[in-house]
């Protein structure tokens, strides 16, 4: 049946496909008929369809079974005749267009004659094909009569008019083109722009086709032509693309229009309106322009701001359209007003401009507007005299204040006009002078004045007049008790306008200045005698300054800095640069900063620094200093004070301090709170970082004593009481560490500390602390302590608990005389999942499994998770070993439940060992040993179940000791042995291939098959060794046979730990090199869990192999979780079908379904497939039905060394 199906399936399509051409043969509207050619030249109409009797008005019988030079119609049958007689002698298709004569009227077809060869090459056929184009041929001719006339059109246009070809040449043009460039149509046809214009005009001429024909539609721009007698035009082109029937492109139809003389007058109106719209910008007040119905015409910028919208916004829009009718009809009043009067109206109002919002007051002008005696509207101008009011009120202001200062002021204010006569005298110089105000206004300086020498001060005055610059100078008069008094007088020009008016003149009294200078002269000596007392005092004794600008220097140093830093004094008194360049570069920063903070809290200057080596030696120096501000008014603050060598005691005190430094350098580093409590008035001060810990504001109450104590937790109040009055009574500072209860009920941890100050009598003066909110770290130091006993997926006691637990368990067993256990868990199948999965996958089976165990233990045993898929599970208080098994069993059939993670079933199962103890041991690492042993050996039994530990499974263990160490030297003594199973293409029955198989010689065990020392192997690292030895042996050899002209393909089954930890990429790079063999010559078997592991980065190292030129398979498919989307990305090459479906696919009716999915599977994605395990020609036989490309196993050949299985290539070769 299944043979059958085929045929029957063709034939419907068959027929499917007939009647299809049948339709489109019967209802075609085109000519379709078939032509028989007879052996004599003679041609008959075979078969004809309807469209063929509809237009040609003959019958069937007419035409059909008839010689073509046998019809009637003799016009038709020349034409017919001539047109195939030419298709059977030129042996191709035939393509003609026809005019015929017909009952029904004269027509035109386009036809085209196919010949049909027999298997003898002999035309026996020919179809034809034709069209009717009569209408089209009417179009054509309209069309011809069109184009004649709009020839005449176009010439009748006194615009230059153009044609173009999609080469942008010239081909037609109309008369006023001709004339414009004073050239015949011969002469422009088919010239390009580079023909006609200099080559940079030109070049934008192409550009612009180019564009034009790149994205369509209408190009319109401006030029400069020159035409023929040489005057220079601006011209504007329009242009446009003009298509054929198909759409298709054919060219541009342009036209030139001079805007020479528009321009100029564009220019001319552009100018004008330049300069108007110029004088309106320009205008700074609001400016606009109304028509008769009260519309906008116009407006400038200032006057968007008042409606906050742009003009053409405004533009035909009226006052209600922005304002409130209110306001609206305010101005509507006021224009009717400005009207009526015919001349300037003029009013203040206040207005609110909409753009911001802000209020203003305008002076608006509002004038009518007329065109001769025609009324056309209202120009408004609105100048903004807010600020001018505003300022009106300052200077009034200003005026009564500056009258108000003058009159009140301590100096002598004196003006002056250009003849140095006094217009203004304020109260001070009538009381210093004795005068009346009368007595000196109008007066020169030397009239009625108390001047010691008034002509100088005349002179000084008019000096400022002529150099119109200011000037200063000390004055002496005298006061009316008598005595001289000196003043510093300013003298400052005073302008109207651009020239000076007169002199303002402000005396400051300097006479207590004058005296002390007096007295500062007197005390020189005095000074000389100290600097000689200082001189001899030990350290160095200074007066430093630090101007308001920043400037610093020495005013005084005594020659102590030379001993101290080997600096002269007058090194020193401008720069500090000096000084500081021999400090420790580290304590630079440090000095400057204490000097700024004394300087800022005009506190006391005390600090400790280094000073570079001087004399070779390393020195200490203490600064001590007090803060004072000079009294001159500049700002200047100087520091009096002394510096001493300190180096002894600094050495003593290092390593007194050394944890307190550390300390304190921690402390700086923290975020801390700071608190003072002064025991005068009980007064309590918190920082803001103090009140951000206790979570109050400073506005709720003052800080006090019983607020604090009220925060701290009530269990610890009386500890915390207890220190601070404890390190009162001991005058030492205290430290401690205790809780806050804040108000909703959370706890904050904090480290306080506080030291105490006293008098001279040990009288406490005040308290100044530190509180520092340490609430994360107490909570990191829990998290630490969990996690260094805990694991961090599962929560699970971690190994170091479980031994504390386990060595606790033990002591408890001994003391009671009972027993303990230890079983060691261990997932089989985890890892598989694991790494085809992803690990995310993984840790939620981990998650789950621990659940599970949880559940079937006792509170008292302690399970824990060792690493991996590995867990311990601690029992206490055992009676007997069945109490074990019962446990070890429900422990089994929970792992074995399946695992529903996401929509996917998961099933793994579990090995336990266990050890109990005291007879396996009596430490928890002899008991791990030993449950670890019991556990392979569960696993060694088939999965899936418990083991208790015994004496003999230590014996097996050290020979898989021994077992790794032969492996190792089995490298060195080249014990392994590569044996080469073939691999049949089944379309050609040849060896086209080879696996390559590891063996083990081993000297004294004989040969060992890879599946007792793989995975031994696998487990070592081992691995990445042999692999690399597998590959480079298999390139060789394939070298050797390709040599003999054995070509066939090498495959190499690649470990996923090399894929993982080994260099493969340069490992195959390197054997390809050394072996020079074709790297498609190679192929490279990859297990699903590899390309399922990592993918990006697997990815990747699949592509550098891919690009090496290696072929690639997947082993064992079928039996892991790879999906089609990664057999794409990875771009494989075969897939290898694994033989546990192989194997029993005659019996398992499943299995046969998944080699027939494989391979039409790998099919579909273009890719080879390889059945491994073929035993018998029945299981060839299907496998060969399925379709699959090729097979290896027993029913061939075992595998085999190098040169047996050459000897066996020949064979079948001869075969």
């Amino acid at each position: 049946m299944s043979t059958i199906e085929p045929h029957i399936h063709e034939h419907k399509k068959s027929n499917q496909i007939n009647e299809f051409y049948t339709q489109i043969f019967n209802n075609s509207i085109d000519v379709i008929y078939l032509i028989e050619v007879t052996p004599d030249g003679r041609f008959i109409h075979l078969d004809i369809n309807p469209a063929y009797v509809e237009v040609s008005g003959m019958a069937r019988e007419e035409i059909v079974g008839r010689y073509v030079d046998e019809f009637e119609n003799e016009p038709f049958r020349t034409i017919l005749l001539d047109k195939y007689t030419s298709c059977l002698n030129g042996g191709e298709k035939t393509d003609y267009i026809g005019e015929y004569d017909f009952p029904l009227g004269r027509k035109f077809f386009h036809s085209t004659l196919s010949p049909i060869h027999d298997e003898n090459g002999r035309i026996h056929q020919i179809v034809g094909i034709a069209r009717d184009i009569t209408e089209r041929k009417e179009i054509e001719k309209q069309l011809l009569e069109q184009n004649r006339f709009l020839e005449s059109l176009l010439n009748a246009i006194p615009v230059p008019i153009f044609l173009k070809d999609k080469e942008t040449r010239y081909k037609g043009f109309n008369k006023a083109f001709e004339e414009f460039y004073g050239k015949k149509k011969e002469e422009l046809i088919g010239k390009g722009v580079y023909d006609l214009f200099p080559h940079e005009q030109a070049q934008v001429f192409f550009n612009a086709d180019a564009d034009l024909f790149r994205n369509g539609g209408t190009q319109i721009y401006e030029a400069q032509l020159q035409d023929v007698r040489g005057e220079d035009h601006t011209v504007m082109f329009h242009k446009a693309i003009y298509f054929d029937e198909a759409g298709e492109a054919m060219g541009q139809i342009g036209t030139i229009l001079d805007i020479t003389e528009r321009k100029n007058q564009e220019e001319r109106i552009r100018k004008s309106s330049a300069k108007l719209s110029a004088l309106i910008a320009t205008i700074p007040d609001l400016l606009w322009v109304k028509d008769t119905e009260g519309k906008y015409l116009t407006c400038n910028s200032h006057f968007e701001r008042f409606f906050g919208a742009p003009m053409s916004e405004i533009i035909g829009k009226t006052d209600y359209d922005f304002i409130t009718k209110e306001e609206a009809d305010l101005c509507i009043q006021t224009d009717k007003l400005a009207i009526e009067a015919g001349t300037i109206c003029i009013t203040q109002e206040t207005i609110t401009y909409q753009e911001d919002g802000t209020t203003g007051v305008l002076e608006i002008r509002k004038l009518p507007v007329y065109s001769d005696t025609e009324f056309m509207g209202v120009l408004g101008i609105g100048r903004d005299i807010t600020e001018r009011l505003r300022g009106e009120e300052r200077l009034r202001q200003s005026e009564e204040a500056y009258r108000t200062l003058a009159e009140n002021y301590p100096d002598v204010i004196i003006r002056y006009d250009r003849e140095c006569r006094r217009t203004y005298v304020n109260p001070a110089l009538l009381k210093i002078s004795g005068y009346s105000e009368k007595e000196l206004l109008g007066k020169q300086p030397y009239e009625y004045a108390s001047l010691i020498a008034p002509h100088y001060f005349m002179a000084e005055l008019q000096k400022v007049i002529d150099t119109e610059v200011s000037s200063e100078h000390e004055v002496a008069v005298y006061r009316p008790n008598g005595e001289i008094g000196w003043y510093m007088a300013s003298f400052v020009p005073e302008f109207d306008g651009e020239s000076v008016c007169g002199v303002l003149c402000v005396a400051h009294d300097i006479t207590d200045a004058k005296r002390y200078e007096l007295m500062l002269q007197k005390s020189a000596d005095l000074e000389k005698t100290l600097s000689r007392m200082v001189a001899n005092l030990p350290g160095f004794v200074y007066t430093s300054y630090m101007t308001r600008e920043g400037t610093s220097g020495f005013r005084y140093a005594s020659s102590g800095i030379t001993t101290l830093f080997g600096l002269l004094p007058e090194n020193v008194t401008e720069d500090l640069s000096v000084f500081y360049a021999v400090i420790h570069e580290d304590d630079v920063a440090l000095l400057k900063k204490a000097i700024e903070f004394s300087a800022f809290k005009m506190s006391p200057l005390e600090i400790v620094f280094r000073v570079k080596q001087h004399r070779h030696e390393k020195r200490w120096v203490e600064a001590r200093a007090f803060p004072q501000i000079e009294t001159d008014g500049s700002g200047t603050i100087l520091w009096h004070g002394v510096m001493l060598d300190v180096t002894d005691r600094m050495q003593l005190e290092a390593k007194l301090h050394k944890k307190e430094a550390r300390l304190n350098e921690a402390q700086q580093i923290a975020k801390l709170g700071s608190w003072e409590l002064r025991f005068s008035d009980q007064t309590l001060i918190w920082s803001d970082e103090i009140y951000r810990i206790f979570e109050v504001t400073p506005s709720e109450q003052p800080p006090s004593y019983d607020q604090f104590i009220n925060a701290v937790h009530p269990e610890d109040r009386e500890v915390v009481d207890t220190a601070f009055l404890q390190s009162l009574a001991d005058k030492t500072p205290y430290e401690i560490i205790h809780r806050l209860r804040m108000r909703d009920g959370r706890i904050k941890y904090v480290h306080e500390k506080g030291k105490t100050y006293y008098d001279s009598q040990g009288d406490p003066l005040r308290t100044i602390g530190t509180v520092q909110d340490i609430t994360k770290q107490k909570s990191i130091e829990k998290k630490i302590e969990f996690m260094a006993h805990h694991d961090a997926l599962t929560g699970l006691p971690n190994r170091i608990l479980a031994q504390e637990r386990t060595e606790k368990v033990m002591a408890n067993a001994k003391e009671a005389g009972n027993k303990a256990a230890l079983l060691f868990i261990d997932l089989d199948g985890f890892k598989t999942i694991n790494d085809s999965l992803g690990h995310s996958v993984g840790d939620t089976i981990l998650k789950n499994v621990t659940a599970r165990l949880i559940n079937c233990i006792r509170k008292s045993d302690t399970l824990s998770r060792q690493g991996g898929d590995e867990f311990l599970l601690v029992l206490s208080d055992i009676d007997t070993l069945e109490d074990i098994r019962t446990l070890a069993d429900k422990l089994l059939k929970e792992m074995e439940k399946p695992f529903m993670i996401g929509n996917q079933s998961l099933s793994l199962s579990g090995s336990i060992g266990i050890a109990i103890y005291p007879e396996h041991g009596e430490t928890f690492e002899t008991l791990l040993q030993c449950s670890d042993t019991a556990m392979y050996r569960a696993k060694e039994t088939g999965k899936n179940s418990y083991c208790f530990y015994t004496q003999q499974m230590n014996h097996n263990l050290i020979g898989l000791f021994k077992m790794q160490n032969d492996l190792r030297r089995a490298l060195e003594n080249n014990e392994f042995v590569l044996h080469y199973q073939p691999q049949i293409d089944l379309s050609t029955n040849r060896i086209t291939g080879a696996e390559a198989l590891i063996r083990w010689e081993h000297p004294d065990l004989g040969m060992i098959p890879p599946m007792n020392f793989i995975p031994i192997a696998e487990s070592s690292g081992l691995i990445v060794s042999i692999g690399q030895w597998v590959i480079e042996e298999a390139c060789r050899q394939t070298a050797l046979w390709h040599a003999k002209g054995i070509a066939i393909t090498v495959a190499v089954n690649i470990s996923s730990m090399q894929f993982k930890r080994g260099n493969l990429e340069s490992v195959v790079e390197n054997a390809l090199s050394e072996s020079k063999i074709d790297p498609h010559s190679l192929e490279l078997e990859l297990t699903e869990s590899i390309i399922m592991h990592d993918t990006e980065n697997t990815l990747q190292s699949v592509r550098n192999l891919k690009a090496l030129g290696v072929q690639l398979s997947i082993d064992d498919f079928g039996t892991g979780y790879s999906s089609l989307a990664y057999l794409k990305r990875f771009a494989v090459d075969k897939l290898k079908i694994d033989q546990s479906f192989v194997r029993d696919i005659l019996q398992d009716q499943e299995d046969a379904i998944i080699v027939r999915t494989i391979v039409q599977m790998a099919k579909s994605l273009n890719l080879k497939t390889i059945a491994e395990g073929v035993e018998n020609k029945e299981v060839l036989a299907l496998i060969e039905g399925y379709g699959c490309d090729e097979v290896q196993g027993y029913y061939f050949a075992k595998p085999m060394r190098a040169v047996e299985f050459e000897t066996y290539f020949n064979g079948r070769l001869e075969e």
